[in-house]
């Protein structure tokens, strides 16, 4: 070990529509077995990290670890379900009316609703607190698919006034 030399080398990778340079990402290669490899990239600045695998020289789809969850951005995420991959998406619902309902459409291709969590933001004192069935008056957010269309929708039902209050959900589902 007396020639021990380090060097620092810069790599450009672009693979399935991620871009991997300018100094933001970090880029792991891990050989899994023969011909498989799983690539890690990691978001030096935000800390996100996606990942993918090389089988015989192809890449397959990037699927995210952590995604940043923009709102209505779908995420191909690393779990599976049912031997399909799991999506996950943010949703703003709106308004929460005086004792009303509100839906609104994933706009996905749906198979599954593996999992929803619902969100009500307080605009005045700028906090989120998450919707638990009959809590603070607003009932749990639940879902519907579509036998024809396998399109989503997610309702969320309000029993008092809700001043100030707007509704988020975060999806987990399947698609064909």
């Amino acid at each position: 070990m007396s020639n021990l030399t380090i060097k620092n080398i810069y790599i450009e990778v672009e693979a399935n529509g991620l871009e991997l340079s300018g100094g933001r990402w970090m880029a792991t290669i891990y050989r899994q077995h023969g011909s498989l490899a799983v690539v890690k990239a990691l978001d030096l600045i935000n800390g996100y990290e996606r990942q993918t695998t090389i089988t015989n020289g192809v890449v397959g789809e990037w699927e995210w670890v952590n995604p940043p969850m923009v709102l209505g951005t779908e995420y191909r995420t690393t779990e599976w379900w049912n031997g399909k991959p799991v999506y996950t998406k943010v949703i703003y619902m709106g308004a929460l009316h005086d004792n009303g309902t509100i839906s609104i459409s994933v706009n996905a291709k749906v198979t599954a609703v593996i999992d929803i969590r619902g969100y009500i933001y307080n605009s005045v004192e700028k906090t989120y607190a998450p919707i638990v069935t009959a809590s603070n008056g607003v009932l749990a957010t639940y879902t519907w698919v579509s036998a024809t269309e396998q399109d989503a929708f997610v309702y969320i039902r309000t029993l008092v006034a809700m001043p100030n209050r707007e509704a988020y959900a975060v999806l987990k589902y399947t698609k064909d």
